[in-house]
């Protein structure tokens, strides 16, 4: 059966912080029929753990999963968006794209079928943050522009918006996957129309204070 909506999330694995996070997205999505495409890249020797609680998490659920024996470089971070956009892109929703991340927490009730009345069309964007551009933090992408900004630019990243800045084959290292597909003003001018509700927020600043100290996962090994 195709499913209305893809979820994306790149994780690490940090399984404590995904069972209360899942959770609450799991009510926030309700009944809508989703697939889910995650990738779990290494950063605490905990991949195996964290696959099987996404999985006890997603029982009823249609899920890929993806893991990853290294993590903490942008290498990584890179082929894990790559996986997990192409992944989902071949899904083909019928409705949109929701772009969700491993360490969020809900700030104000709602649903998501509440939210997809704000997308307009297939070339529209919500963003579920305060943050004003189309972001890898949560949002829902008509399918028309997750094709044209999410996908055409990560698997061809040379060519993409604004490759010639954001993309260096010869230090990959320098290449961030959210520039690459949302370049910022630039990737603003292809969305239709473009609404913001505060929906979500970050939790996993304590986390990463903790356990990383107040290293981002996605360079604390470079």
């Amino acid at each position: 059966m195709d499913k209305k909506i893809s979820i994306l999330i790149t994780a690490i694995d940090r399984p404590e912080l995904h069972t209360g996070v899942l959770n609450n997205y799991l009510k926030y999505i309700g009944d809508i029929e989703c697939d889910w495409h995650i990738t779990i890249n290494n950063i605490t020797g905990r991949v195996k753990e964290t696959k099987e609680n996404f999985k006890s998490l997603l029982q009823n659920h249609d899920y890929k999963i993806y893991t990853y024996n290294t993590g903490g470089t942008r290498v990584d971070w890179f082929t894990s968006a790559q996986q997990c956009i192409k992944s989902a892109y071949d899904s083909s929703p019928t409705m949109a794209y929701l772009w969700l991340e491993d360490d969020w927490g809900i700030t104000k009730k709602g649903t998501l079928k509440e939210d997809l009345n704000l997308l307009a069309n297939n070339n529209s964007y919500v963003s579920l943050h305060k943050r004003v551009e189309v972001s890898f933090n949560p949002g829902i992408w008509g399918t028309k522009l997750f094709e044209i900004l999410m996908y055409n630019n990560i698997i061809d990243p040379e060519n993409s918006i604004r490759g010639e800045r954001y993309w260096s084959a010869k230090n990959p290292m320098g290449s961030n996957p959210e520039r690459i597909c949302c370049p910022h003003p630039q990737a603003t001018t292809y969305v239709d129309t473009f609404k913001s509700i505060d929906r979500f927020r970050d939790i996993g600043r304590n986390w990463q204070n903790s356990k990383l100290k107040s290293t981002r996962s996605y360079n604390c090994n470079e």
